[in-house]
C-alpha cells in the first residue's frame, strides 16, 4: 500500500513538473522591426538593444466563450505588414516601427463578432529620439481603429536667446 502511494505521488510530482514547465518555458511570438530606408520598408526580427528601449509586459491572453467564430491565427499576420506600411508613409527614412501585442479583442459591431488586436506601436527614429502608443487594430484588413496613450514631447532645455547689438 505504501509502495502504491509513493508511486501516484512520484507520478503527480513528474506530471506537474512537466506541465509547470510548459507554461514557464512556452515560447511567445518573436517581436518583427519595419524600418523604413530608401523609401522602402524592411522587416526584421528586433535586436535585444532595440527591445531594451521599449517596456515589454505580456498580460494573460483572453477570449470570450460566448463567440463562435474562429479568431485568426498568429500565422497570418497580413494586417501587420499593412499596419507598418501605413505608419511608416510619411516618415523619413531610418525610421523603425516595433509592434508589440497585448491582447486579442471581439468587438461587437451589429451583431456580428469582429475580432481586434490591442498593440503598441513604438517608434525608434534615427535621431535616437522615441514615440509610441497604443491602439486597436482590425485584425481582417489592419485598419487602426482608435489610438489612445500617445506620447508627447516636450523640448526641456529650450534654446536661450543670444542677445546681439541689433537684436535680430
Amino acid at each position: 500500500m505504501k509502495n502504491l502511494l509513493k508511486i501516484t505521488l512520484l507520478v503527480v510530482c513528474v506530471v506537474g513538473v512537466y506541465f509547470l514547465s510548459k507554461i514557464i518555458f512556452k515560447t511567445d511570438v518573436p517581436t518583427i522591426t519595419y524600418k523604413k530606408q530608401d523609401n522602402q520598408i524592411t522587416s526584421y526580427q528586433s535586436t535585444p538593444e532595440e527591445l531594451a528601449k521599449i517596456n515589454q509586459n505580456k498580460p494573460v491572453k483572453r477570449t470570450p466563450a460566448s463567440s463562435n467564430k474562429k479568431i485568426p491565427k498568429s500565422e497570418h499576420r497580413n494586417w501587420e505588414r499593412t499596419l507598418s506600411s501605413e505608419l511608416l508613409k510619411f516618415q523619413e527614412n531610418n525610421t523603425k516601427v516595433i509592434i508589440q501585442d497585448l491582447e486579442i479583442l471581439t468587438l461587437m459591431d451589429k451583431g456580428r463578432p469582429r475580432f481586434a488586436q490591442k498593440i503598441i506601436i513604438t517608434y525608434l527614429y534615427p535621431n535616437n529620439r522615441q514615440s509610441g502608443a497604443t491602439a486597436l487594430v482590425d485584425l481582417e484588413n489592419g485598419k487602426i481603429i482608435r489610438v489612445w496613450n500617445r506620447t508627447k514631447h516636450e523640448d526641456l532645455n529650450p534654446k536661450a536667446n543670444q542677445l546681439t547689438p541689433t537684436n535680430l
